[in-house]
């Protein structure tokens, strides 16, 4: 419901982002082994992020895939987002093997902290440039 009431396109990448600083940001948390009351709350962040970025991104997505596409490049994001999570979860395996799970976490979520912050200054720079 959060997410049908967002409106607009730009409102819809702002979620985006919002759902990945969360995400970023509770895996962070995680990393810091804290009380389970902490890390439910954590869990809870992480999930919202992840559930808020997807529709969000599979919404921006379908309105901007002509009509006559709109299907295949839906099962295309799904495939690769599919595809890109299980290679994810094998290199998370082999880091949490090598190292530990909350270093695992901590690097998981500082390389998704520094994505946003490149992803926001490449946008930035990019609307400078329209002007």
């Amino acid at each position: 419901m959060f997410l049908a009431f967002a409106g607009s396109a730009s409102r819809l990448s702002r979620i985006i982002v919002l759902g990945t600083v969360v995400r970023a940001v509770s895996l962070c948390a995680m990393a810091a082994n804290p009380p389970l009351g902490f890390t439910l709350a954590a869990l809870a962040g992480l999930g919202f992020g992840i559930t808020v970025s997807n529709v969000s991104s599979n919404m921006t997505l379908q309105g901007a895939a002509p009509e006559a596409l709109r299907g295949r490049v839906i099962a295309f994001y799904i495939a690769m987002r599919f595809g890109f999570e299980a290679i994810g979860g094998l290199l998370a395996g082999l880091l949490a093997a090598a190292l530990n799970v909350q270093w695992t976490l901590l690097v998981a979520g500082v390389l998704l902290g520094a994505y946003q912050v490149c992803s926001g200054l490449l946008h930035k720079r990019a609307e400078k440039g329209r002007r």
